[in-house]
């Protein structure tokens, strides 16, 4: 936590840098901006009081069209973005503007990249030799959020090869039910002008 006092000449200028330097650390910050040192959680009733954490992660397997339009979502919503492709003429700045490319396996990458409490996954190639690895090492991190594109039947045929317990089939199979109704277009309905077809 940042606990900075306001006062009418607005915020110390330095701020940024020193809550960088300390983040997910509770602060204090006097009121003539001069002092920034650990604080016990006690404060007077006229600070201001924030958490700078780190930011949350994203991991997105597969450098394909659904990832251009994630990678700019997920940066709007303050995660840190790296695309993860083998394939170099698709995983390129040009194509994810602002994110880390890095042109490993998935293995090899999210080995490197180490999921936290704070990161997802999200695989998107449907190609099994680059989604699975990669949901095999995400499965073995802490990562909050891990989640592979793919119908019911992909899905299960996934399950399958990854060896993954009966009980995570059964919740998955419900989630991956649900996502494909919810996106199922709906069905037209007759108009109550039209005379039926003979």
């Amino acid at each position: 936590m940042l606990l900075q006092a306001v006062r009418p000449g607005g915020f110390d200028p330095n701020l940024l840098a020193r809550t960088l330097s300390a983040t997910d650390t509770v602060l204090d910050l006097d009121e003539d901006g001069a002092r920034l040192a650990a604080q016990d959680g006690a404060h007077a009733g006229t600070g201001l009081r924030l958490r700078y954490g780190p930011a949350p992660r994203l991991a997105i397997i597969g450098a394909a069209h659904i990832a251009q339009h994630l990678a700019p979502i997920m940066r709007m919503l303050g995660y840190d973005v790296t695309v993860i492709d083998p394939r170099r003429q698709f995983a390129t700045p040009e194509r994810f503007p602002g994110a880390t490319i890095d042109t490993r396996w998935p293995d090899e990458a999210l080995d490197a990249w180490q999921p936290d409490a704070a990161s997802a996954v999200v695989a998107l190639t449907h190609d099994p030799k680059l989604d699975d690895p990669a949901l095999m090492a995400a499965l073995r991190s802490p990562a909050f959020y891990i989640a592979a594109l793919g119908s019911r039947k992909t899905h299960a045929a996934r399950l399958e090869r990854l060896g993954q317990p009966a009980s995570l089939r059964r919740r998955s199979c419900a989630f991956m039910a649900r996502r494909a109704s919810a996106s199922a277009p709906p069905r037209r309905r007759r108009s109550p002008y039209r005379s039926p077809r003979n």
